[in-house]
């Protein structure tokens, strides 16, 4: 496996309220950046090419106006964010996630044999999932007696539970997120 090198953003100091604006514009523009080199650089990174050159003017075309226009207004943390952006690109082509999980959010579904889902929950954890590692998560529900019923005549093994992943953050404050898993 590849490593991919470890990064911290450094910001210029400049006001909290710009900071935050900054942020936003970022977070705002992360799913699509990641999507596009998902599909554009895949071939790169599956190879594990050790160089990557990104084209603006192709970002720009693709539709990614505000980005081009972002890096163009603050470089450092357009250059940072391209990092991160690649890096959950890379994690989620290579299906390789090699830091410890420390919060999970996502759906909990429990489906009957024809896949009739008959629970749905949200669940936002902080857990403490290592490298390989499974947890259990655990919640209480209260049931009506429709569902009551339903579950006390069904056979368990007929029953399928399952979690999507919506948000998964790491040890050393990196996230992925909308259910790459």
């Amino acid at each position: 496996m590849t490593k991919i090198p470890q990064t911290t953003i450094i910001r210029e100091s400049c006001g909290i309220m710009e900071n935050d604006k900054i942020r936003e514009k970022i977070e705002e523009l992360r799913f699509s950046l990641i999507n596009y080199i998902r599909n554009f650089y895949n071939d790169d990174i599956i190879s594990e090419k050790e160089r990557i050159e990104i084209d603006l003017t192709k970002i720009y075309r693709f539709g990614l106006i505000d980005f081009v226009e972002f890096i163009h207004e603050h470089p450092k943390e357009g250059l940072e964010f391209i990092k991160e952006c690649y890096r959950e690109a890379y994690y989620s082509l290579k299906n390789e996630y090699p830091k410890k999980i420390v919060y999970l959010s996502g759906n909990l579904f429990v489906e009957d044999k024809d896949g009739v889902k008959i629970l749905h929950d949200f669940i936002k954890r902080k857990v403490d999932l290592p490298v390989g590692g499974e947890i259990t998560i655990k919640k209480t529900h209260q049931l009506n007696s429709d569902l009551e019923e339903t579950l006390k005549n069904e056979n368990p093994e007929n029953l399928k539970i399952y979690f999507e992943v919506i948000t998964a953050k790491f040890a050393d404050g990196s996230k992925v997120e909308c259910g790459i898993f």
